[in-house]
């Protein structure tokens, strides 16, 4: 029986309505590209210590329209005052845990990874960077062990540790290393710009631009940290922990770029 041209008409409408979910899905994996965005959370949280000065963000990374494999993630903060740059990559990832029987939120830690990202979905992140300059960084070891020798000839049992920290901080080692360490000290009063870049698929980068600043008394703070990182040699002689000065900084978004490269 030959079928009517309504009925032909009935039946594409039917066919087209069914398979229009399938063909949007498809024009999707296909046709459109994949777009990440970084939304923060909370405050940029400044460090130093002996790994020297770095920087911990939080926030989540969302995809948009295909699922998308994070790479790697880098960041550089540049001082304004002097254009004085500090490259980082990502070294691991902090997540906040509550303990219920101390009753407060500590942090535990992982190496830093590749991660998926589901299409139209969000995955949290709590970046800690670490200073990629290898140069800066060897020889900072090598300072740390000069004060963790000279710490070594001056602790002893009978010896209690506030005695041993005000010898130790009459050396010529101690002197010296604080005078090289004020020095390249990269934390100063000035206004930061910190950039974020996400490596993602197969060579795309995205780049996230944040705005703070340190002032007078923030610094006079946090140079404290220098003392506090020497000091660890001889603390760690009689089994004692560092506590750091880690300020917490609000920002302002400036840009966000990408680029294909």
């Amino acid at each position: 029986m030959e079928i009517s041209i309504y009925e032909k008409v009935t039946t594409l409408i039917a066919v087209a309505a069914f398979a229009q979910p399938w063909v949007i899905q498809l024009c999707r994996k296909f046709f459109k590209k994949a777009k990440i965005t970084f939304i923060p959370s909370g405050k940029i949280k400044l460090f130093y210590n002996r790994s020297g000065a770095y920087v911990q963000i939080g926030g989540v990374v969302e995809s948009k329209n295909q699922p998308v494999v994070i790479k790697d993630i880098s960041a550089k903060i540049i001082r304004e005052c002097d254009r004085a740059e500090l490259k980082m990559n990502w070294h691991s990832f902090t997540v906040p845990v509550y303990q219920n029987v101390v009753g407060n939120i500590v942090t535990t830690s992982e190496m830093a990874r590749p991660f998926k990202v589901q299409a139209d979905d969000l995955s949290s992140v709590f970046v800690e960077f670490a200073n990629v300059d290898a140069s800066y960084l060897d020889q900072l070891s090598e300072l740390h062990n000069t004060l963790i020798a000279a710490a070594k000839t001056i602790a002893a049992p009978t010896m209690p540790l506030e005695k041993a920290r005000e010898d130790f901080k009459k050396t010529a080692q101690y002197q010296s290393v604080k005078e090289l360490l004020l020095e390249s000290f990269y934390w100063k009063v000035s206004s930061y710009i910190l950039q974020i870049s996400i490596c993602y698929g197969e060579s795309f980068v995205e780049k996230f631009s944040y705005k703070f600043s340190l002032d007078e008394s923030e610094i006079t703070e946090f140079k404290r940290d220098i003392e506090t990182a020497m000091e660890c040699a001889m603390d760690n002689q009689y089994g004692q922990s560092p506590a750091f000065y880690y300020p917490l900084k609000d920002y302002v978004e400036t840009r966000n770029t990408h680029a294909n490269t």
